[in-house]
C-alpha cells in the first residue's frame, strides 16, 4: 500500500475576474542632468568614469576574443581566438 499523501483533486475553478486598479501614469524618466545633481555633492566623477571605461574594455575584449568561422556545409563555428592562434597565447596571459 503507498503511504505517500495524495493532492486535493480540483473540482473547480474559479472563473471570477478581479477588476483591475486603475494604472499609475509612470514618471517622467529624468534628464543626465538632473540625475548628476541628484548624486552627492562629494562623488569622485573620475571614479565613475573609470569604471564605465573599465566594463566597455572588458565587452569590447570579449567581443575580440571571439573566433567565428563557416563550416563547409555553411554552418558557423564558434570558439576562443587565443586557442585557435598560438601566437596571442602570451599576451592573453599578461591581461590576467
Amino acid at each position: 500500500m503507498n503511504d505517500m499523501p495524495t493532492a486535493p483533486a480540483i473540482t473547480s475553478i474559479d472563473h471570477r475576474r478581479t477588476a483591475a486598479a486603475p494604472s499609475a501614469r509612470p514618471a517622467a524618466t529624468p534628464s543626465l542632468g538632473e540625475l548628476a545633481g541628484a548624486a552627492k555633492a562629494d562623488r569622485n566623477r573620475a571614479v565613475d568614469l573609470y569604471r564605465v571605461v573599465a566594463m566597455a574594455a572588458v565587452a569590447v575584449g570579449h567581443w575580440i576574443a571571439m573566433a567565428i568561422s563557416v563550416n563547409p556545409d555553411g554552418s558557423l563555428n564558434g570558439g576562443n581566438a587565443s586557442a585557435k592562434t598560438h601566437h596571442s597565447r602570451g599576451s592573453v596571459g599578461s591581461f590576467r
